[in-house]
């Protein structure tokens, strides 16, 4: 609940909060069958490579690094991050407050925040931010 929520926030940091790992691949279906296979994403390649278009853009940008730079890197940011706790969980305090304070006292614009699992899960396989 609340409480557990705010302790972790005030105890750990916040960086380190428990991820929910993208293991199903169908968020439109009214219903789905577990059994199924194909409800389930393809679990042998990292989120970054199911979509061979956003991962051909990862490996351009890591080839295109000069020698002169300190880390080639294919993904920009870590999977989990304060920011990417606040997305998901705005709607539970003490996040709440938390996404306000880091938008400088007010919600982030609306079509920034999480709404959709759906919608999200299609972002994590398409975008290369």
């Amino acid at each position: 609940g609340v409480s557990w929520a705010r302790r972790c926030v005030q105890e750990t940091d916040i960086n380190q909060y428990p991820i929910m790992p993208w293991i199903l691949a169908d968020y439109v279906s009214p219903s789905i069958d577990l059994d199924d296979t194909s409800v389930y994403r393809d679990l042998s390649k990292p989120i970054g490579a199911l979509n061979q278009q956003r991962l051909n853009a990862f490996l351009e940008r890591f080839r295109t690094f000069s020698q002169d730079d300190e880390t080639k890197f294919l993904y920009g940011s870590h999977y989990s991050s304060a920011g990417i706790v606040i997305f998901y969980l705005l709607r539970l305090e003490p996040f709440t407050e938390l996404s306000v304070e880091l938008q400088g006292g007010k919600f982030d614009h609306p079509d920034r925040l999480f709404n959709s699992i759906q919608q999200a899960w299609e972002s994590c396989c398409k975008n290369t931010s």
